[in-house]
């Protein structure tokens, strides 16, 4: 069976200095497959350790380097417009938690600008069709290097946007009003 969640989130602040203006939506889960979009723009200073910070994480808590976990590489597309370049996108499951590395070639920095659709499809992907993002944090790390524990920043933690969505049954109670409109207006004449 597959379950399609569709969540429109927002990046909320921690700290008064550390910000995102980061957006995850259309996030659809099933037990083999997981896409969802992110859109917005590093827009204010985070103060980092003098490591090297080219890893974004999407997850539970600060992350860190886990030797034994499973990976899924993912596969992106540009939705459009500058968009800063990424160099790959995995999705980490073990026994502790489920986080997406985003990386690029070289550090994060303010203005840069995410605009892709994420894909990651594979038999053994961990069934995130029950993952509520609401609540995971954004952080940004240091790449791997010889298995040594990675040092990672909180830069933000998602909440849920309410957007309001018809009903189907309102859908079908409007069209037929409509239709019930059209064809008052025309017996009228």
């Amino acid at each position: 069976m597959q379950t399609r969640t569709m969540i429109f989130l927002a990046l909320s602040v921690m700290s008064g200095n550390a910000m995102a203006g980061l957006i995850v939506s259309n996030w659809i889960a099933t037990p083999t497959t997981l896409n969802f979009d992110i859109t917005g723009t590093i827009d204010a200073g985070v103060t980092f350790g003098p490591s090297q910070m080219n890893s974004l994480f999407i997850g539970p808590a600060n992350l860190g380097n886990q030797p034994g976990a499973s990976t899924v590489s993912g596969t992106w597309l540009s939705l459009g417009g500058v968009v800063t370049a990424l160099s790959s996108a995995t999705l980490y499951s073990d026994s502790d938690s489920d986080k997406l590395q985003v990386r690029k070639s070289s550090n994060w920095l303010v203005g840069d600008i995410l605009n892709y659709s994420f894909s990651f499809s594979d038999p053994d992907l961990v069934d995130l069709s029950g993952f509520d993002i609401t609540g995971a944090i954004v952080s940004v790390g240091r790449s791997d290097y010889m298995a040594a524990p990675e040092s990672a920043y909180q830069v933000g933690t998602f909440a849920a946007v309410t957007s309001s969505v018809p009903a189907p049954a309102t859908l079908l109670l409007f069209g037929l009003g409509l239709a019930g409109l059209g064809f008052s207006k025309r017996t009228k004449v």
